[in-house]
């Protein structure tokens, strides 16, 4: 699995999921048919994997997206402290 950093990242892995999926049925399918039932099933499981998927890849973005949350408050406190620090020395030497 590869690390998930962007919005970009997670529709590429979306996109190489279901191009291997798609290959996989074909692959599994050539040459015979599947009764109604059979096929049901099969899109079905296949319907399951995608929404663990899907539901794995939001949970890694909603992480990826905190940690940038943080990262940014983290900036900007950093921004407030060194302007504080810059008015105060304003004050000192009379600026």
């Amino acid at each position: 699995m590869m690390d998930i950093k962007t919005v970009q990242d997670a529709l590429k892995l979306e996109q190489e999921f279901n191009s291997k999926l798609t290959q996989q049925f074909e692959a599994l399918h050539k040459g015979r048919k599947l009764t109604a039932p059979a096929l049901i099933e099969e899109k079905e499981k296949a319907l399951e994997r995608i929404e663990k998927d899907i539901e794995m890849a939001a949970k890694e973005r909603d992480l990826i997206l905190s940690r940038w949350d943080q990262r940014i408050e983290q900036r900007k406190a950093l921004l407030a402290k060194l302007r504080l620090e810059i008015d105060e020395l304003k004050k000192q030497i009379g600026r």
